[in-house]
C-alpha cells in the first residue's frame, strides 16, 4: 500500500465494519457465486419438497396432478440457475481472454446468446422459486 492509500478513507457500512479494498472485483464476483448457489439450491429444495409430497400424496391414492405446477416451476428454476453459471463462465472467460469476444465455433453463438439469457435467468431463478412457493402452499392449504 502506498501513502495515498492509507489516508484515503475506506467505503464502511454505517455502523458496521469497513468493508475491505476490492480491486479485481472478487467481493462482487463472489457474492454472484453465492447468489447463483443460493438460488439453484434454494430451486433444487423445492423440487425435493414436492416429490417428497408427491410420494406421500401418491401412495395415498390421491391424485397427483396439481403437484406438477410447483414441481415444473421449481425445475425451470434449476434450469434458470444453471444458464446464469454458464453464462458468468463464459463472460469469466471472455474477461480473463487475451482476444476478448473472439469465440470459435459454435461458442460464438452460444456464449452471446447465454450472457443475453443471464439476466432473465437469474430473475427467473427467484420468480420461479416465489411462484412455486405459493402454488405449494395452495396445493397443500386446500387439500383435504
Amino acid at each position: 500500500m502506498t501513502d495515498d492509500d492509507q489516508k484515503r478513507p475506506r467505503p464502511s457500512i454505517p455502523g458496521k465494519i469497513p468493508l475491505p479494498e476490492d480491486k479485481d472485483g472478487t467481493i462482487l464476483l463472489r457474492s454472484v457465486e453465492h447468489a447463483i448457489r443460493f438460488g439453484a439450491l434454494a430451486n433444487a429444495g423445492g423440487v425435493v419438497a414436492t416429490m417428497t409430497v408427491l410420494a406421500a400424496v401418491a401412495k395415498n391414492g390421491d391424485p397427483i396432478g396439481g403437484l406438477a405446477w410447483p414441481l415444473g416451476l421449481f425445475s425451470a428454476g434449476v434450469v434458470c440457475a444453471l444458464i446464469t453459471a454458464a453464462s458468468m463462465v463464459f463472460i469469466l472467460g471472455d474477461i480473463t481472454s487475451p482476444t476478448p469476444g473472439k469465440w470459435i465455433g459454435i461458442w460464438k453463438y452460444v456464449a452471446p446468446a447465454l450472457t443475453r439469457l443471464s439476466d432473465f435467468a437469474a430473475f427467473g431463478m427467484l420468480v420461479f422459486f416465489i411462484i412455486g412457493c405459493i402454488f405449494g402452499i395452495s396445493i397443500i392449504a386446500t387439500s383435504p
